[in-house]
């Protein structure tokens, strides 16, 4: 029997709900680092394990809980709020879920508002698990720096983006290419990937990728080390005027959890761009994308893609990237999520698929209570297979 949502949580009202939450979470962010910066940055510890937080984000998170609950006389009560820490609970699992979730990124990219940088937004996903597949997200609402929502529903086949004054739009979608243009050719594309932090870094140089002489010889390609969500919605809302440079490529390699790609992500498969999954090669469908949700602090959870406007594109550089990895490193441990390091920087958590180069390698395998496993070894071949058995510390 098909399983439909409860009646008085319609696609379109969850849809309303979350545009006015992620209004008035955005306005508590800028009245914070516009008004109070020092009280905003302020650096506090959360949760059981005191993981560090500042107060902005503590502040939005705060406000998207409330405003849900406070909505039209509190009818959306019984929405479950996921928040950043709760999001991050290994031990989190909605299959099988009758209850409708609100899975909040109330401030995705702390570390660029604190940095006065515009690449920061709330994301909002208003997800049923229980729902037929293809039909548990229910609405996804992005917020961005000034003040506009992207935002869609189930039922609505477009996106949308609404301004401050309250005018809306649909997203002009993914660039065109005309006759002139190569849809299949890197050698004019901005290609953005996540590369703030060394570990980041490490994970595309470690490719050899951007050492592609059809990406070496051009003066025009541009690469931003900014992704995540905003990027997205940059390459699923293309100018439409004729010599506007857009977004062509959005990539990461090394996985983000589910709430740090979904929103972004369905709204740009639903524009018209084209997600391959970096794990198998395959289409990221919408069906794929509530599937992670489902168990949204699993490791096995987290997404690598590669995202571009054209289904061509997307494989060209999703070839491009795994071709130039000299060789694919398996690591299967007996013990499931335990941490893996190439030469001491951390790369992903067993059992995991590695981009690595051809030469030598220092292999680490970490989890809390076991004996470190560790190799030096020569990485050659296309394949290569470790299972590295962890021994229990005495």
């Amino acid at each position: 029997m098909s399983k439909t949502v409860p009646k008085e949580f319609s696609s379109e009202e969850l849809c309303k709900l979350g545009k006015y939450v992620i209004k008035m979470v955005v306005r508590q962010i800028l009245d914070d680092a516009d008004n109070d910066p020092d009280n905003a940055f302020e650096q506090l510890k959360i949760g059981s394990r005191g993981k560090p937080a500042l107060r902005v984000d503590i502040n939005a998170e705060d406000t998207a809980s409330r405003r849900i609950r406070r909505y039209k006389g509190e009818k959306y009560r019984s929405i479950g709020v996921l928040g950043e820490e709760r999001l991050a609970n290994e031990s989190l699992d909605l299959t099988g879920s009758p209850k409708t979730w609100a899975l909040a990124d109330a401030l995705d990219g702390t570390d660029l508002i604190e940095r006065g940088l515009g690449n920061w937004c709330s994301a909002l996903v208003l997800y049923c698990p229980s729902n037929d597949v293809g039909k548990r997200i229910m609405a996804v609402v992005v917020g961005m720096p000034n003040s506009d929502i992207y935002y869609s529903s189930q039922d609505d086949p477009d996106v949308w983006v609404e301004s401050k004054s309250g005018s809306k739009r649909k997203v002009f979608g993914p660039k065109v290419f005309d006759e002139k243009d190569d849809p299949e050719s890197l050698d004019k594309a901005t290609i953005c990937f996540y590369g703030q932090k060394i570990s980041g870094l490490k994970s595309i140089f470690q490719t050899k990728w951007m050492q592609h002489p059809e990406l070496l010889s051009s003066s025009k390609v541009r690469y931003q080390t900014l992704a995540g969500i905003p990027m997205m919605l940059k390459l699923s809302d293309h100018r439409p005027q004729k010599e506007s440079r857009g977004i062509e490529v959005v990539f990461d390699l090394r996985g983000q959890k589910p709430h740090d790609v979904v929103p972004g992500a369905y709204l740009c498969l639903k524009a018209g761009a084209h997600i391959l999954d970096m794990k198998d090669g395959m289409p990221l469908t919408i069906d794929r994308l509530e599937e992670s949700l489902l168990r949204p602090a699993n490791d096995e959870s987290k997404l690598k893609y590669v995202m571009a406007p054209t289904a061509r594109l997307a494989r060209e550089m999703y070839d491009l990237l795994t071709l130039c990895a000299n060789s694919r490193l398996t690591v299967e441990a007996n013990v499931a999520g335990a941490n893996i390091e190439v030469d001491g920087a951390f790369v992903g958590n067993s059992p995991s698929t590695l981009l690595v180069t051809s030469e030598e390698h220092t292999i680490s395998v970490v989890k809390k209570g076991y004996e470190v496993w560790s190799r030096t070894m020569l990485v050659s071949g296309p394949d290569v297979l470790l299972t590295p058995e962890l021994q229990i510390k005495s």
